[in-house]
């Protein structure tokens, strides 16, 4: 959120015809007590953005398009959804991470290599005009995703392949002093 400035739902459209189930209450009267408000689109009747006035918070839900990237219902959370191209991608496969709020909230959340990938394609396809600025965005963003994972492997190979695994000093447990001598004797730390 911290880097997107909005939140996105994501549902495959058949999944949620297939579960036969619904949130109760209404995520529209959900959103309505937490002083969200629909954003007009085309279509009046097809909300799938709704913003917070006061904070400027923006919740929108996904669905996957096999084709044509139209409003679409997700009958199992009572709202409708933009279809985009490629998202199956991207919310297939989910990692779990902690929503900052209150004590945690576990969340699914794209795996960081889909994200960047995912953006790149994005970006890719939008050309001229206003999308120019959202593509900068979404490049943008791939390129953060995409060194914090270049990093994460350069940590990887470090750790498993370049420093010698820890050695147990006299009496079993490596202790700062014994660290220190070893280093010094050794000529490395």
């Amino acid at each position: 959120m911290a880097n997107t400035g909005d939140i996105d739902i994501a549902q495959f459209e058949r999944l949620s015809v297939a579960l036969e189930d619904h949130v109760d209450p209404a995520l529209a009267d959900t959103f309505s007590t937490l002083k969200f408000d629909p954003v007009p689109d085309h279509d009046p009747n097809k909300t799938w953005r709704w913003a917070q006035g006061g904070s400027g918070q923006l919740v929108e839900f996904l669905t996957p398009a096999f084709g044509q990237e139209i409003v679409r219902e997700l009958p199992a959370l009572g709202v409708n959804a933009q279809a985009l191209n490629y998202l199956n991608y991207l919310i297939a496969d989910p990692i779990y991470a902690a929503a900052i709020y209150r004590s945690g909230i576990l969340v699914q959340v794209p795996r960081p290599e889909k994200f960047a990938v995912h953006k790149l394609i994005v970006a890719d396809r939008r050309r001229g005009g206003a999308s120019q600025l959202k593509a900068s965005k979404d490049r943008e963003q791939a390129a953060f995703f995409c060194l914090r994972l270049w990093l994460k492997i350069a940590q990887m190979i470090y750790l498993r392949l370049i420093r010698p695994p820890w050695k147990p000093g006299p009496g079993g447990a490596n202790t700062s002093r014994n660290l220190l001598k070893d280093s010094r004797t050794s000529g490395t730390f």
